[in-house]
């Protein structure tokens, strides 16, 4: 559970980094980056043997999308 926390951090600090950024080339870079980590989150909330990390995985993808 610790690197599922290590994760959700950074999810948190890309998510603000993202929000807080006025160069468009880095925001573009962010949002491309983000959908595909967004793709991969969906991935594991689907697929992952532990309900529990499927959970993590789902929060995680949900606030990518916001």
């Amino acid at each position: 559970y610790a690197q599922l926390d290590m994760q959700y951090l950074c999810v948190q600090a890309w998510l603000e980094a993202l929000r807080t950024t006025t160069d468009p080339a880095v925001r573009l870079c962010l949002e491309r980056e983000l959908q595909t980590l967004r793709r991969q989150l969906q991935a594991l909330s689907r697929t992952h043997a532990q309900p529990a990390v499927r959970d993590m995985y789902e929060l995680m993808c949900r606030k990518v999308e916001r």
